[in-house]
């Protein structure tokens, strides 16, 4: 698992990063995924939110208590981006992070990303 604030170069030359590190719950922050490495790389729309509960993370259940994520895959090539909106509309304010886990198909090799923002008033 790779931990890292809002902007950072990432494991592999994968970068995973948001468009800034503090939102309102009003933002729906974007979320990017650059290809930099030379082999395709695969993740699901999925992801996981967490919310810093005193000193342990806690994770925060899905939207809605039947929601189910696809099953469907993006493939990104090299040098390609791939964006995806996360809602916030209904957390409170905090520290949060966001998990994404990516693929390297060359190498078979999972990694999960973890972006820490903020949410205020």
């Amino acid at each position: 698992m790779v931990t890292f604030s809002h902007n950072r170069l990432l494991k592999n030359g994968v970068y995973i990063r948001l468009d800034k590190a503090n939102y309102t719950v009003e933002e729906k922050p974007v979320l990017t995924i650059k290809n930099s490495s030379p082999n395709e790389i695969t993740f699901g729309v999925d992801y996981e939110i967490y919310m810093k509960g005193g000193e342990d993370w806690v994770e925060v259940p899905a939207l809605c208590p039947n929601a189910a994520w696809t099953a469907a895959r993006c493939i990104l090539p090299y040098s390609k981006s791939y964006r995806q909106l996360i809602d916030l509309s209904r957390f409170g304010p905090g520290d949060y992070r966001v998990l994404k886990t990516v693929r390297d198909e060359l190498t078979r090799v999972s990694t999960t990303f973890v972006v820490k923002f903020k949410i205020s008033k």
